[in-house]
């Protein structure tokens, strides 16, 4: 027998190493079990080159703010933005600050409020940022309200649940403005801008109706170019206090009961302005009713008044209707303070979504005139609209290029919706693709289990990447310790970025998804407002008193006094014109003395009494070239102005 004597340290050596290659054989068999092959992204996009976006990328395009504990003012240090992500370790925020409107699509459960929209108003309140909040169940007026009062903002809320709470809006305010302007010195901007703003109130009202395909065109129009008519008398005619819808409904009821003669079917309206002159506003904007029968015309007051009935509302005309109210709201107060503005409107009413919907469309309407006013078109400080529920709210006409206009203006979106199902059934099977094209931004925090196909689409979207793949194969012996043989097989295969399945799992698992235009999409993490991550404490709402707590008395135009008001205009129009004409009188016959006196021309004087001024040029260049012919074109256009 070998008998082998070894130092203790070479023993212990040797044994180390028999170790060392047991575990290197054990290692490489199981690299060769089936698990052994990871699905790591190789290769140069030969099936695919799409990824998720890099640290670095997110750093470069994104601000990374961190959240304090408790709401502090960083008006001018923050900019208007949108929280996209948050690491809770760091508690830094993710804010994207693009000039770009948002879609963001929540399914039932997914957090559109408590995840995004919540934290998103909690940032903007500490950045100062003027915002609009759509808010269907006054939840979100309850959670941040209390931040807002505390930040020093301005709080409005039309309040369509708790009435005599809301504050109140003037709906002909920019009317009015460039009508008194137009009215005190005839400045004929002011006149265009007054007829535009009615017509685009009157487009609002009859836009708002649901109008099958077989509904007829004309009655449409004219039942527009009435309002707008109308709209225009109250604004030129009716008290300070009796400018608003009411009054324009009470008028239209008082035109359409006025005396019929059987023997003169001149509609009522045109013999209400008879003596008005061409140019006056109302008369100019009647449209198809001036040319209505007797008949046709009892059928347009009657669409009219159908399509103001949504406004008749008794107590929303405590909002819309009473300009005299304590705590009026003006667009003017989302430019000239941090101000906030909550419209609350109760689910079981359709007509009072129909009302939020034009209150919306007309502060933004405003404030896209307001940018009008300065020099590169756009409003001083960015206006945020937080619009939750976008598809629950009526339809927007043109809604794509709306946003693409509001958007140069400074007035910036985030539309939040369920799912692309209920926009479609709002908007058409093409809305997707409009907000895509309109908002820069999309930012996904669910997909309904059910929704496998928005779940491919999105698949799709995000793209392939190439990855590595393979097969082992292992053959195994009786009664041995270790395979006596075994293979390994790579490859590249291309692989979604995210599977149907990995889609229709992502909130259960902790993920968002933000695609931004020209960027690599972004898996992000978005937290509660409520949550231990998110920490930052909920101001406590006090109740915030809009009003005096009380209702007012509507105060109508008064038909009669119209009339007067109508009949003293024309009179006053006759006799400006009688005076003009004869102060033109006048000029011209001093004007041919003149002439008469320098040339002796009976022919030239015959030419100024008819008015020819060119033959009367022609006449004078022919026969008496000594008078300056520009002289001669200066004093002539005296006299046509």
């Amino acid at each position: 027998m070998l008998n082998i004597n070894l130092p203790p340290t070479s023993l212990f050596m040797l044994c180390i190493a028999g170790m060392l290659m047991l575990v290197a054989i054990l290692m490489s068999s199981r690299h060769k079990k089936l698990d052994s092959i990871k699905a790591l992204e190789v290769g140069d996009g030969q099936h695919g080159n799409a990824r998720w976006m890099s640290e670095k990328e997110k750093n470069q395009l994104y601000e990374k703010i961190k959240l304090p504990k408790k709401a502090v003012d960083m008006s001018g240090s923050w900019k208007p933005g949108r929280v996209i992500g948050y690491e809770p370790n760091s508690r830094e925020m993710l804010i994207d600050t693009s000039d770009s409107h948002a879609n963001i699509m929540a399914p039932s459960g997914t957090g559109k409020t408590t995840k995004y929209l919540v934290p998103n108003i909690q940032y903007n309140l500490m950045a100062g940022t003027s915002m609009i909040v759509p808010d269907l169940k006054g939840e979100n007026k309850k959670l941040t309200e209390g931040m807002a009062k505390k930040l020093g903002y301005q709080i409005y809320t039309f309040d369509f649940i708790n009435l005599i709470d809301s504050c109140t809006i003037d709906l002909f305010e920019d009317i009015n403005e460039a009508m008194y302007k137009y009215m005190s010195t005839g400045d004929i901007i002011a006149k265009a801008t007054a007829e535009s703003l009615a017509g685009e109130l009157a487009n609002e009202i009859t836009s708002s109706k649901e109008r099958g395909s077989g509904d007829n065109s004309f009655f449409l129009g004219a039942s527009k170019g009435l309002l707008q008519s109308t709209i225009l008398l109250v604004s030129m005619f009716g008290n300070k206090n009796e400018k608003h819808l009411s009054s324009v409904r009470s008028t239209l009821q008082n035109i359409a009961s006025m005396p019929k003669d059987p023997n003169n079917p001149t509609p009522a309206i045109i013999k209400l302005m008879a003596d008005m002159p061409d140019d006056f506003g109302p008369k100019k904007q009647m449209g198809a009713a001036f040319a209505a029968s007797s008949e046709t015309e009892d059928n347009i007051y009657s669409s009219a008044l159908d399509d103001l009935r949504p406004f008749n509302d008794a107590l929303a005309e405590q909002i819309i209707c009473v300009p005299q109210k304590q705590g009026k709201f003006s667009y003017k107060d989302l430019l000239n303070h941090k101000s906030i503005v909550y419209i609350v409107l109760p689910d079981e009413k359709s007509e009072f979504k129909i009302i939020g919907r034009i209150l919306m469309k007309k502060i933004i309407q405003q404030l896209g005139n307001a940018a009008a006013q300065y020099p590169e078109k756009r409003l001083p400080k960015t206006i945020k609209v937080m619009w939750e529920e976008f598809a629950e709210y009526d339809k927007i006409p043109n809604v794509g290029s709306w946003l693409q206009v509001k958007r140069g203006q400074g007035v910036l979106f985030d539309l939040i919706y369920q799912d692309e199902a209920g926009l479609k059934e709002k908007y058409g099977n093409n809305i997707p693709t409009v907000l895509k094209n309109n908002c820069g931004t999309s930012i996904i925090l669910g997909v309904a289990p059910e929704d496998e196909k928005y779940a491919e689409s999105l698949s799709k979207i995000l793209g392939t990447s190439t990855i590595q793949s393979g097969s082992v194969s292992v053959n195994y012996q009786p009664g041995q310790l270790l395979q006596n043989s075994r293979s390994v097989t790579n490859q590249m295969i291309g692989r979604p970025l995210m599977s149907v399945d990995e889609i229709l799992h992502m909130e259960s698992n902790g993920i968002q998804i933000v695609l931004k235009r020209g960027q690599f999409p972004m898996k992000t993490h978005l937290y509660p407002y409520y949550s231990k991550e998110w920490g930052l404490a909920i101001e406590k709402a006090e109740q915030i008193s809009q009003t005096s707590n009380s209702f007012y008395q509507i105060e109508y135009i008064s038909f009669e006094e119209l009339k007067k008001k109508l009949r003293d205009y024309a009179g006053m129009y006759k006799t400006a014109r009688n005076k003009k004409k004869k102060r033109t009188e006048d000029a011209i016959t001093e004007f041919s003395r003149k002439i008469y006196e320098e040339t002796n021309d009976e022919k030239a004087v015959e030419l100024i009494i008819r008015k020819d001024w060119n033959g009367f040029l022609e006449h004078m260049n022919k026969n008496h070239k000594n008078i300056a012919k520009i002289q001669l074109i200066r004093e002539i256009q005296k006299l046509k102005e």
